[in-house]
């Protein structure tokens, strides 16, 4: 004979685990927590689980369970058993199965629905037909709520919710049939009316918040509820009765309604935009040697110059090779300039002579001395008549990228890794002052470094840059850059392009466009006279369009001329060394004629003059004099237009008016 087994819900209709609670969801609770604390006693006790069912459901020996019961209980239990049927809760009787028209009602509900509530209306219909098959097979409604729930993973209560609706239970529901599921729990809640607030809430909130002042939303909320109620705090509106939405409400049909790319643009420009969309830059495809890049960086330091005078505007310029990352040359000035970009330039050369060159379109790096005839540029106009620029005439193609953009270049990212190697280093202490406002140290200007000694420890860091191991860039795959550099070449992968000493020389000397004066037959530059026999072999085209290279620290020494197309036409002597002997004299009386300048006028600033438009205001307003009122007033009569004057009719009476004695 097969052995009878009980589980442990169905024990949760006995008499003695009834709780005396009248709700009926805590009265659930209570019978199951009484169901197992009599359980754990009894099997502490001896009493064995034979199987544990179905999610669960542990099953125990009826014989050996039935004994452990108060007589109420085994009466009940052995009644069940007796009759085969599993004891029920009472529930309230069905309700009529629904009429046509209202299954008709409920589908058009239905198919109006979005698909996302017609795949939560599925899943409920899914767990109402799995709670009636649980039942058909014998289970008791509360195991058939608790089985079904940690099936689908939600409450028992929300199980038997959905149950309790389409068996007609629950006062929303109705009793329906199976196929009509779906329908009947159709979720009916469907949240506020979108335009419950009037679309003018939204419209004035959009166009305070989407603004490049950045506003926060709530303080965009007052100003529409100041321009729609009168009344500034929204709270206060609310008690006086005006219905204003929350934040949230605004925000979330924001983001529903008006694409993320558009909120980030009007809150904060383009930049934002175009900074989320970006090409990564494979430079595996290149070789070593074979494309540079170069910038110049404000060093964030304190330095102490030769001349005695301290600064903390340095300009580290450097050439650094894509392929492997490693920073070729370099040099240092008191500003960006020409000579400094072309020193540098000269120093990269000497180890490879590149194909393509990526510069910013800077004053300096863009100068025409160096990129001039290049077509595609964003600094200067091009010209027919420009002169060959350095990097042209060494078979250079220059590429201008955008400035302050670690995409664009790649030496970008090379001034924070050697910065946070300077700021380690114990000989700087107390000189750094911080690469913004935000970020200055408390011990700014205790110090100053001189600038030689300054120079000697970037050195050290340019190298401990380059040979640093465990470089997780896809080409040194935890190599260092020279490492990379190093291997490529010896590879043979990399064909490396050599600068000859003619062409290294242009680096070192600096360019200007002169003429010869037809005064003295001579080339004037900085001061100084230069000629020669060259002067007599040139023609009057090339007298006026030449091109004079010399070595900015000596001035006084002999000029190479070159045409406007880049070849050497010969040398001119200086024939009266009166100027400056070099080029930073002429660059340190050019900042000395500035400072004079700026001097006068903040001289003038301190005399607090009036302008001349306030002075004009300032003038008192006169009204023209009246001319006196005259006392004789002649007749204007028109010789055209009057009359004239008939002479009066003399009547002769015998006497002569005229006649004095007469008359007498």
């Amino acid at each position: 004979m097969m052995e009878q087994l009980v589980a442990a819900s169905e024990l949760q209709m006995l008499p003695s685990v009834q709780p005396k609670c009248a709700d009926a969801p805590r009265k659930n609770d209570a019978r199951r927590k009484n169901v197992a604390r009599f359980l754990k006693k009894e099997i502490k006790a001896g009493l064995r689980v034979i199987k544990i069912g179905e999610h669960g459901d542990r099953q125990f020996n009826f014989d050996d369970l039935i004994g452990r019961l108060p007589e109420p209980d085994q009466e009940v239990l052995n009644r069940a058993r007796a009759a085969r049927i599993v004891p029920v809760a009472p529930v309230p009787a069905i309700r009529s199965e629904m009429s046509e028209e209202q299954r008709a009602l409920l589908w058009e509900k239905f198919e109006n629905a979005s698909d996302k509530e017609r795949r939560r209306a599925g899943a409920r219909a899914q767990i109402a037909r799995e709670v009636n098959d649980e039942i058909e097979q014998g289970q008791i409604y509360t195991a058939a709520y608790e089985i079904v729930g940690n099936r689908h993973g939600v409450s028992w209560g929300k199980v038997k919710g959905i149950s309790e609706r389409v068996r007609g239970v629950n006062p929303k529901g109705a009793s329906v049939h199976a196929h009509d599921y779906a329908a009947a729990l159709l979720d009916g809640n469907h949240g506020r009316a979108r335009n419950e607030y009037g679309p003018r809430w939204h419209k004035i909130w959009r166009s305070d918040y989407l603004n490049l002042n950045q506003p926060t939303a709530a303080a965009s909320l007052e100003v529409a509820c100041a321009i729609i109620t009168g009344i500034r705090d929204p709270i206060a509106a609310r008690r006086a009765g005006h219905r204003v939405p929350t934040t949230k409400t605004l925000l979330d049909r924001l983001n529903k309604e008006v694409p993320a790319e558009m909120i980030l643009f009007k809150r904060k420009g383009s930049q934002a935009v175009e900074s989320r969309h970006y090409v990564e830059r494979d430079y595996k495809e290149l070789r070593a040697g074979q494309a540079f890049n170069c910038d110049g960086h404000l060093v964030d330091w304190h330095i102490r110059l030769p001349n005695g005078k301290e600064t903390r505007h340095i300009v580290f310029f450097g050439f650094q090779d894509l392929f492997s990352g490693v920073m070729l040359g370099w040099r240092l000035d008191v500003s960006e300039n020409a000579d400094l970009v072309r020193l540098a330039a000269g120093d990269a050369f000497q180890i490879a002579l590149c194909d393509d060159l990526y510069v910013d379109n800077t004053y300096a790096a863009a100068t025409k001395w160096l990129t001039g005839q290049t077509i595609s540029r964003f600094r200067y106009k091009h010209q027919v008549n420009d002169v060959l620029g350095l990097f042209n005439t060494l078979g250079i193609r220059v590429h201008f990228v955008l400035p302050y953009s670690g995409r664009s270049k790649r030496i970008e990212r090379a001034w924070g890794d050697i910065e946070s190697h300077l700021r380690a280093r114990p000989e700087l202490d107390g000189a750094w002052t911080g690469n913004s406002v935000a970020t200055k140290p408390e011990n700014l200007g205790t110090r100053a470094v001189d600038l030689a000694v300054f120079e000697s420890i970037l050195r050290e860091e340019v190298v401990a840059f380059n040979q640093r191991q465990g470089r997780d860039t896809p080409v040194a795959a935890g190599r260092s850059y020279q490492q990379c550099f190093d291997d490529d070449v010896a590879s043979g992968r990399a064909v490396i392009r050599r600068a000859t000493r003619e062409q290294l020389r242009l680096t070192l000397l600096a360019a200007e466009k002169v003429t010869v004066s037809t005064k003295d037959n001579c080339v004037h530059l900085f001061g100084n006279r230069f000629g020669g026999e060259l002067i007599d072999e040139l023609t009057d085209s090339e007298r006026t369009n030449l091109v004079a290279r010399f070595d900015p620290a000596k001035l006084q020494d002999s000029l190479h001329i070159y045409n406007r197309a880049g070849r050497h036409l010969g040398d001119l002597h200086c024939i009266a060394a009166i100027g400056f002997s070099d080029h930073e004299s002429v660059r340190e009386m050019k900042r000395l004629k500035k400072r004079r300048r700026d001097a006068i006028n903040d001289r003038i600033a301190t005399e607090d003059l009036i302008d001349a438009a306030s002075m004009g205001r300032m003038l008192p307003r006169t009204n023209p004099p009246t001319p006196a009122a005259p006392k004789i007033i002649r007749p204007f009569r028109s010789p055209i237009e009057a009359p004239r004057a008939t002479e009066p009719e003399i009547f002769d009476s015998g006497i002569d008016i005229y006649d004095d004695e007469k008359v007498g």
